[in-house]
């Protein structure tokens, strides 16, 4: 099999893959037209995640009490107002 075998091959696969979405579509869009339930759609099974790419639990954020961030505040504008030179 050469290359541009291949390459009509896996361009027909593609193109087989979006008509059966489109086939799926307008069954669906005719069966409301009917007055009919829906078709239910085809769902694909979830498969499970590589162990490197699954996401870890966040860490949870720590809570300020509002005297903290006043005090955060205060710092930092004594900050800015020595960096303006006042």
């Amino acid at each position: 099999m050469n290359f541009n075998q291949e390459l009509l091959e896996a361009a027909l696969f593609g193109l087989e893959m979006k008509k059966a979405k489109l086939d799926e579509q307008i069954a669906l869009v005719r069966s409301l037209a009917s007055g009919k339930t829906p078709v239910k759609r085809f769902k694909r099974p979830k498969v499970a995640a590589e162990p490197a790419l699954e996401k870890k639990p966040r860490k949870k954020r720590r809570q300020l009490s509002p005297e903290a961030r006043q005090r955060i505040a205060n710092g930092q504008k004594k900050r800015w107002a020595a960096a303006r030179g006042e």
